[in-house]
């Protein structure tokens, strides 16, 4: 799918899911865990914005249907496989993760809290999405979503809380630095648009 569709997607592309499984990889190397469930989870990941269109908190029908196609192509275990959309609906949903597989796929998805030019991610995915959606959400629009992520989402594996964290953090006060000055400047235009005339 993303290897077929990166001309259409900027930042749920190729590149943003193979990071994200790369993460998932490292934190499973981290743990104790079976060889199925390090499997279970590295799928979980790259499905996780599978066909995904919009900004959600649901995992869309297109991406179960692309989830089960990969499934049938490559004969995945079928006792595995619900193992692998619970996990990719609980990160989405963000409920708790109880199982070592469900943590690593929600520390996977939200390493990207933590990633390099986090903000210039924001502009991708802004433009990404207004142009599939046909909207034209602001750059504040999309600000606002991710500092309720940052709110919202937690770590679950001694990994991300030790190598996640503090980049976390520092993306946080990135975005917060962004959103003031934006809406400083916005505030600013408002005004000078609603003067008299005469006093402009």
């Amino acid at each position: 799918y993303y290897e077929n569709n990166t001309a259409e997607n900027i930042f749920s592309s190729y590149g943003f899911q193979s990071m994200a499984a790369d993460e998932a990889m490292q934190i499973a190397k981290s743990m104790s865990i079976k060889k199925m469930g390090n499997e279970n989870a590295i799928v979980a990941t790259w499905f996780a914005f599978a066909g995904v269109k919009d900004i959600s908190n649901e995992w869309t029908e297109i991406s179960v249907t692309l989830l089960d196609t990969f499934f049938n192509e490559i004969n995945y275990p079928v006792e595995e496989r619900e193992i692998v959309k619970v996990a990719i609906s609980n990160a989405v949903e963000n409920k708790f993760a109880d199982t070592k597989v469900q943590k690593i796929v929600c520390d996977a998805i939200n390493s990207r809290l933590a990633w390099p030019d986090f903000l210039e991610n924001i502009l991708l995915l802004k433009e990404e999405i207004n142009r599939l959606t046909a909207n034209e959400r602001d750059e504040l629009f999309y600000l606002k979503y991710y500092r309720d992520l940052f709110l919202k989402r937690r770590y679950y594996t001694k990994y991300a809380n030790e190598i996640y964290i503090i980049h976390r953090d520092k993306n946080l006060e990135l975005l917060d630095k962004r959103n003031h000055n934006l809406e400083a400047y916005e505030k600013k235009i408002t005004i000078k648009q609603t003067k008299p005339q005469s006093e402009t």
